[in-house]
């Protein structure tokens, strides 16, 4: 009986879009590139979310605090997975 199934979407079926979401957060959302960098490729907080940890409404909460911006966690969200293209 198969249990799990993993899927490598990034840089396999998608682009690798965190470098762009990185660029589209920090002219969006006007906090510098390194800053935005930092948090979502490089905290423990981008740890816990891609394994599960915590939720999506966290991770952006405290990715909110970090930057110190206020926006809602969907802006946030729509501006990281706009940057996601499948590859044809």
């Amino acid at each position: 009986m198969i249990k799990t199934i993993i899927f490598d979407l990034g840089g396999v079926y998608f682009t690798e879009g965190t470098r762009r979401a990185t660029k589209a957060i920090s002219a969006e959302f006007n906090v510098p590139e390194k800053k935005v960098c930092q948090f979502i490729s490089k905290s423990k907080e981008a740890t816990d979310y891609r394994i599960g940890k915590i939720t999506a409404d966290e991770f952006w909460s405290r990715a909110k605090i970090f930057w110190n911006i206020k926006a809602k966690n969907s802006e946030l969200e729509k501006a990281w997975h706009d940057c996601y293209m499948p590859i044809k």
